[in-house]
């Protein structure tokens, strides 16, 4: 029986990158892959990270960039790499989800209906 995975990563830093998640890429599956989930990491070793929408994971995430920039942009102490899942081949897909763990949940939201005609306005009064 093999050990549940886990995030090579001071809670400090793990918050922080939460928060930064959040603010860039709320509602997709961010999942942590690498040498910080299968133990190999050293104190330098960069942060793998892809992000996903639950919804259509063929989707690319617009948000990529921005959220690039804020980690570069971060006090953070390590490098963190950031991947678009619906930009990877499927074989590197396959090595992430053989060893990744999740560090944002992907919310799956409900399409929203389309919102019914407004009734038109009815206006009391004389008209002289």
């Amino acid at each position: 029986m093999t050990a549940p995975l886990s995030l090579d990563l001071p809670i400090r830093y793990l918050d922080e990158v939460r928060a930064l998640l959040r603010r860039h890429v709320p509602g997709h599956e961010v999942l942590a892959y690498g040498s910080r989930v299968k133990g190999e990491a050293h104190e330098a070793s960069d942060l793998d990270l892809v992000v996903r929408d639950p919804l259509d994971p063929q989707r690319p995430c617009p948000a990529i960039p921005a959220l690039r920039r804020a980690f570069i942009d971060s006090n953070l102490p390590i490098s963190v790499d950031v991947q678009d899942w619906a930009r990877l081949p499927e074989a590197f897909r396959q090595e992430i989800e053989r060893a990744c763990v999740v560090i944002q949940n992907g919310e799956v939201r409900p399409d929203p209906s389309p919102a019914a005609p407004a009734a038109p306005a009815r206006v009391r009064g004389s008209y002289r």
